[in-house]
């Protein structure tokens, strides 16, 4: 358990050199992008309106559609986004 909570505590140096530690919530953050209900929010999640935006198109664009999904923006740097919105949209 102490193995744990040492990896969840991260510490982060600032650019003016204090250091910041943040647990947990480095997890739940991003989280909310593929859950939004976690903040009790309705609209779908990402890999959710992906999906839904792609079936909405004709059949025969689907394939390419999934096939040339582009990831932009400082969120899709986020540790593992990529693969996981992979794996929730296929």
């Amino acid at each position: 358990m102490n193995e744990l909570f040492v990896y969840l505590q991260t510490p982060y140096k600032l650019p003016d050199g204090s250091v910041l530690e943040i647990g947990a919530a480095r997890f739940r953050a991003p989280e909310v992008l593929f859950r939004p209900e976690l903040i009790g929010e309705e609209w779908p999640g990402i890999a959710t309106a992906l999906n839904a935006s792609i079936r909405k198109c004709d059949m025969d664009l689907r394939k390419v559609l999934y096939s040339n999904i582009v990831l932009s923006g400082g969120s899709t740097m986020l540790a593992g986004f990529g693969d996981r919105l992979l794996a929730e949209v296929c």
